[in-house]
């Protein structure tokens, strides 16, 4: 039968110290802080640093404007009606459960709904969002910016080139629950700007003009040109300046769209493979910065954007520049679906 004894069991010890109900918070926070429940008709503002990296609650609101322009840990959205809501880097999950006729504009690393209906959401989402059992929801690429952004991006530890906004996945496709939100002038300003209060835009500095976004604008791959070409912009220094400086530029342009925009590393072997034999700069490049790849669409691509690259701003940046028309739609699809990273 063999040797039936075994060690016996070490007891554990008691804490000498009573639970004193933080649960690893730093004491001198103060939960209601970081809680709105149970507001009807009112404005609320989380200013730049009051909620450093905490997480924060939203629930059973009606008709109120609540506006977290800092950066959070997770944000739970429940219960709410007729409310615009704007929430600032989220560095885990923002969830919107139960919710109607709200007006949303965010900032997160993961975006859910469930449950919700007749809703407007300006988004950024490191990942592509979900959506389950919601109805009549219109999405579109978030636009807003405002002083204290750059920072908090920073601390999140977000690339502005990261943005799935629309790569949903509905758990009900066939019902047709949301669907996409064209960039236009004509929806601006948002609800968000118009229920901030005029001293508050002016003190943190929050704008909706897409030629100063810290965020560039995409229009995602629903959007591509049915009889238009593609093309691969690449920027292999991973200069975000000058890469905003023509998403910038290509506003003003509407015979192109940028698609959808990508800063990632890549191998030696994957350099080799997306640029070609001369392009030894773009090589070197890639195997000292990440790349900020863009998918552009239109009936002028290469004649737009060559127009683009000349322009002062964007001209002493050239030689590390990388376009490609011709193969535009293979070089795509090597950056977005068959390097695609895993989540």
């Amino acid at each position: 039968m063999g040797n039936t004894k075994t060690k016996p069991t070490k007891k554990l010890q008691r804490s000498s110290k009573s639970f004193d109900g933080s649960f690893g918070r730093k004491m001198d926070i103060n939960p209601a802080d970081y809680i709105c429940r149970a507001q009807e008709n009112t404005v609320v503002v989380r200013k730049p640093g009051s909620i450093a990296g905490q997480q924060f609650i939203i629930e059973e609101c009606k008709q109120c404007s609540i506006f977290l322009l800092d950066h959070t840990t997770s944000v739970q959205i429940d219960q709410c009606s007729d409310c615009t809501i704007f929430v600032g880097p989220c560095t885990s999950s923002l969830f919107v459960r139960d919710c109607t006729r709200v007006t949303l504009v965010c900032i997160a690393q993961q975006f859910r709904t469930r449950d919700c209906k007749d809703m407007d959401i300006w988004l950024f989402s490191t990942t592509a969002p979900i959506i389950e059992t919601s109805s009549q929801l219109r999405i579109g690429c978030c636009r807003s910016s405002y002083f204290a952004l750059h920072d908090q991006l920073d601390k999140a530890k977000f690339s502005i080139w990261n943005n799935k906004w629309s790569e949903i996945f509905d758990f009900t496709p066939e019902r047709n629950n949301w669907k996409p939100v064209a960039f236009t002038t004509d929806l601006w300003p948002s609800a968000v700007q118009q229920h901030l209060p005029s001293e508050l835009l002016q003190e943190v500095g929050y704008a909706e003009d897409a030629m100063q976004s810290i965020l560039p604008i995409t229009h995602g791959p629903h959007a591509r040109f049915s009889d238009g070409m593609v093309g691969l912009l690449c920027v292999s220094t991973g200069n975000s300046m000058v890469a905003l400086d023509i998403a910038h530029l290509a506003l003003t342009k509407p015979e192109i769209k940028l698609i959808q925009t990508r800063q990632f590393h890549i191998t030696t072997k994957q350099a080799n493979i997306l640029f070609e034999k001369g392009a030894s700069i773009h090589k070197k490049n890639s195997s000292l910065h990440d790349l900020i790849v863009m998918e552009w669409s239109g009936t002028l691509v290469e004649e737009t954007l060559q127009t683009i690259l000349q322009e002062e701003r964007v001209k002493p940046h050239l030689s590390n520049i990388y376009l490609n028309v011709q193969r535009g739609r293979e070089k795509c699809d090597l950056c977005w679906i068959e390097w695609k990273e895993s989540i």
